[in-house]
Protein backbone atom coordinates (compact mmCIF):
# COMPACT_ATOMS: atom_id res chain seq x y z
CA UNK A 1 0.00 0.00 0.00
CA UNK A 2 1.87 3.09 -1.77
CA UNK A 3 1.35 6.66 0.55
CA UNK A 4 -0.41 8.41 -2.35
CA UNK A 5 -3.28 5.56 -1.44
CA UNK A 6 -3.16 6.37 2.21
CA UNK A 7 -3.64 9.58 1.56
CA UNK A 8 -6.77 8.87 -1.00
CA UNK A 9 -8.21 6.55 1.72
CA UNK A 10 -8.26 9.30 4.38
CA UNK A 11 -9.47 11.72 2.27
CA UNK A 12 -11.98 9.76 1.41
CA UNK A 13 -12.61 8.64 5.18
CA UNK A 14 -12.84 12.06 5.94
CA UNK A 15 -14.93 13.06 3.55
CA UNK A 16 -17.70 10.65 4.17
CA UNK A 17 -17.53 11.66 7.82
CA UNK A 18 -17.77 15.36 7.04
CA UNK A 19 -21.10 14.12 4.60
CA UNK A 20 -22.52 12.61 7.62
CA UNK A 21 -22.22 14.91 10.14
CA UNK A 22 -23.89 17.80 7.85
CA UNK A 23 -27.67 17.07 8.86
CA UNK A 24 -26.34 17.34 12.77
CA UNK A 25 -24.79 20.80 12.01
CA UNK A 26 -27.51 22.22 10.38
CA UNK A 27 -30.23 20.94 13.01
CA UNK A 28 -27.96 22.48 15.37
CA UNK A 29 -27.75 26.03 13.79
CA UNK A 30 -31.57 25.99 13.28
CA UNK A 31 -32.38 25.25 16.99
CA UNK A 32 -29.88 27.95 17.81
CA UNK A 33 -32.03 30.40 15.52
CA UNK A 34 -35.36 29.35 17.43
CA UNK A 35 -33.64 29.55 20.51
CA UNK A 36 -32.79 33.75 19.93
CA UNK A 37 -34.75 36.28 21.51
CA UNK A 38 -36.50 38.14 19.12
CA UNK A 39 -37.47 41.29 21.65
CA UNK A 40 -35.50 43.59 23.68
CA UNK A 41 -35.35 42.20 27.51
CA UNK A 42 -34.30 44.95 29.80
CA UNK A 43 -31.59 43.92 32.68
CA UNK A 44 -31.87 45.26 36.04
CA UNK A 45 -29.16 46.17 37.99
CA UNK A 46 -25.11 46.29 37.82
CA UNK A 47 -23.95 44.07 35.37
CA UNK A 48 -21.16 42.09 37.42
CA UNK A 49 -17.91 40.50 36.24
CA UNK A 50 -17.74 36.99 36.41
CA UNK A 51 -13.76 36.68 35.84
CA UNK A 52 -11.85 38.42 37.94
CA UNK A 53 -8.98 40.44 36.35
CA UNK A 54 -6.16 40.65 39.13
CA UNK A 55 -5.23 37.15 38.88
CA UNK A 56 -5.22 37.22 34.95
CA UNK A 57 -3.12 40.41 35.08
CA UNK A 58 -0.80 38.80 37.62
CA UNK A 59 -0.34 35.64 34.90
CA UNK A 60 -0.09 37.70 31.89
CA UNK A 61 2.75 39.35 33.57
CA UNK A 62 4.05 36.29 35.03
CA UNK A 63 4.18 34.46 31.37
CA UNK A 64 5.63 37.42 29.82
CA UNK A 65 8.23 37.37 32.54
CA UNK A 66 9.35 33.86 31.67
CA UNK A 67 9.32 34.07 28.16
CA UNK A 68 11.64 37.15 28.42
CA UNK A 69 14.07 35.08 30.75
CA UNK A 70 14.34 32.22 28.51
CA UNK A 71 15.07 34.28 25.83
CA UNK A 72 18.04 36.28 28.17
CA UNK A 73 18.77 32.12 28.68
CA UNK A 74 18.89 30.92 25.47
CA UNK A 75 20.82 34.18 24.42
CA UNK A 76 23.70 33.18 27.27
CA UNK A 77 23.75 30.27 26.04
CA UNK A 78 24.69 31.24 22.11
CA UNK A 79 27.07 33.83 23.09
CA UNK A 80 29.04 30.67 25.48
CA UNK A 81 29.15 28.53 22.46
CA UNK A 82 30.13 31.22 20.25
CA UNK A 83 33.36 32.19 22.32
CA UNK A 84 33.86 28.13 22.49
CA UNK A 85 33.82 28.01 18.89
CA UNK A 86 36.00 31.02 18.70
CA UNK A 87 38.69 29.58 20.90
CA UNK A 88 38.71 26.44 19.18
CA UNK A 89 38.82 27.94 15.78
CA UNK A 90 42.06 30.41 17.29
CA UNK A 91 43.86 27.10 18.67
CA UNK A 92 43.47 25.25 15.03
CA UNK A 93 44.98 28.08 13.36
CA UNK A 94 47.68 28.21 15.76
CA UNK A 95 48.25 24.86 15.94
CA UNK A 96 48.09 24.91 12.02
CA UNK A 97 50.69 28.17 12.15
CA UNK A 98 52.95 26.14 13.85
CA UNK A 99 52.68 22.93 11.84
CA UNK A 100 52.82 23.98 8.08
CA UNK A 101 53.35 20.41 7.09
CA UNK A 102 49.95 19.25 8.51
CA UNK A 103 48.24 21.92 6.11
CA UNK A 104 49.86 20.79 3.14
CA UNK A 105 49.46 16.92 3.49
CA UNK A 106 45.19 17.70 3.23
Amino acid sequence: MGLKTLIRAAAATALGLLGSLAPLLQASAQDAAEDRATSFQAVSGAVKEDVPGGPLLLGAYAAILVVIIGYGVRLVRMQQRAQNDLARLERQIVAGASNPQAGARK
